[in-house]
């Protein structure tokens, strides 16, 4: 964990974290990993969330699930990043291969959030192509923190054309919901890239590939400069410049393009 290249409070909550969850499930314990932008450094002390996921033997029960939501809380174990994101597969789960992964545990806790989120079942009617794509996005550039194997070990890799329609509805609801926050515009970036290239990376990396494209109107090469100097400069990550909601329209027409072929 040394090699993270991550401030020292953030490892050390790191190691909390996997100490707290070998001491509730033992030997049930199989795996725990750093995904996320934390894990491929891309972190931004105040703006990154840390998002880990573990992996638990099929025999773990509700009670030890329930036990971790309460130990992992940011009122137990205090986050020093925006949000901990922290999703529990079982072996099986983790390995099946299906568009819909089924996780064990979702818990979203840190001091932004007035109330922890904590999930123990997919809500069918939310979506679950994040879930979709933080899989794909791990298994090549997950670290391990604790266990034998690596992420493209544990996790079983998804088809092309699903993480394709799971980038199509991430930008969507991007359009819907919030359209002109700077990772809307990251976020769309990083799939266009995907989904031409199926190289995933940062957000700011994918923006810095969306502003080399040749096809790249004038008017969306500005929002992606924008939205990069944004990520990178300010505290509040809402863009400062029209058209956002336009330029994800494009990319969500793209990458339903690439879906058809």
């Amino acid at each position: 964990m040394d090699d993270l290249n991550l401030p020292s409070a953030e490892r050390e909550y790191l190691a909390s974290v996997v100490n707290a969850l070998h001491d509730i499930c033992g030997d049930e314990l199989l795996g725990v990993f750093l995904v996320g932008s934390a894990s491929y450094g891309a972190y931004q002390a105040g703006i990154s969330d840390i998002d880990v996921q573990a992996v638990a033997s099929d025999t773990i029960t509700e009670a030890s699930i329930l036990t971790i939501a309460s130990r992992l809380s940011h009122s137990q174990i205090p986050c020093p990043a925006r949000l901990l994101e922290f999703v529990l597969y079982t072996k099986s789960a983790a390995r099946a291969l299906t568009e819909q992964p089924r996780w064990s545990l979702n818990l979203n806790t840190g001091a932004q959030r007035g109330k922890d989120t904590v999930q123990l079942e997919p809500d069918p009617d939310a979506g679950q192509h994040w879930f979709l794509l933080d899989l794909a996005c791990a298994r090549e550039l997950g670290r391990t923190l604790y266990g034998s194997e690596d992420t493209a070990q544990v996790f079983a890799a998804p088809e092309r054309a699903w993480v394709l329609n799971a980038l199509h509805q991430c930008v969507l609801w991007f359009v819907e919901h919030d359209p002109n926050n700077t990772s809307a515009v990251l976020n769309a970036c990083r799939a266009w890239r995907w989904s031409v290239d199926q190289v995933w990376g940062s957000k700011l990396q994918g923006a810095k590939w969306a502003a080399k494209r040749p096809d790249l109107a004038p008017e969306y090469l500005e929002i992606v400069k924008v939205a990069m100097e944004t990520r990178l400069s300010s505290a509040d990550q809402v863009l400062s410049i029209p058209g956002a909601k336009a330029f994800l329209g494009l990319v969500a027409d793209a990458i339903a393009r690439s879906n058809e072929t």
